[in-house]
């Protein structure tokens, strides 16, 4: 007789696997209020024709599915071109953003936190003016003086601070 595995399930899942009826009958796991669920059958011929392949059981990868849980080896010619597509397009995409980033970073280096910055010129100046006592003479204390920057008729830059 051939061996088939029968599952049990009690407080704690238990699984035998026994040779006969008899056997499992004369275990002690039977006699411990376990009472079986579900059997398992084996059987010793198959269900498929010999001459017959197994149908596929996964879907086709295309560029738009692909979450790389198919190994590279079982992919077809067309599969693997799109996954290198893909793969290609998310490596532009993230090349794109750190270029991007760079740029961004660079440009607000140069314009706001670089020596030669026009904003640190700018600074520079009202701070030598807010020291200088001819300044101070002509406008007061150092503390109520306040500067702008030259007129502009951009709204975002005339409320902005500066410094």
């Amino acid at each position: 007789m051939m061996e088939c595995r029968i599952v049990f399930g009690a407080r704690f899942g238990v699984a035998v696997a026994a040779k006969s009826q008899q056997q499992l009958l004369s275990s002690r796991i039977v006699g411990r209020r376990c009472l079986p669920f579900a059997i398992h059958r084996c059987y010793a011929t198959s269900n498929t024709l010999a001459g017959t392949p197994k149908p596929s059981s996964r879907k086709q990868v295309t560029i738009g599915n692909d979450d790389g849980r198919v190994p590279w080896g079982q992919l077809s010619a067309g599969e693997k071109a799109a996954r290198t597509t893909q793969q290609a397009f998310n490596f532009g995409v993230i090349l794109a953003g750190a270029v991007g980033l760079a740029a961004v970073s660079y440009y607000l280096y140069i314009d706001v936190f670089s020596s030669d910055s026009k904003t640190r010129h700018f600074n520079r100046a009202v701070d030598r003016i807010r020291v200088d006592p001819r300044a101070l003479n002509l406008l007061g204390s150092g503390q109520t003086i306040r500067a702008f920057g030259e007129p502009t008729a951009s709204k975002w830059s005339r409320n902005r601070p500066i410094a």
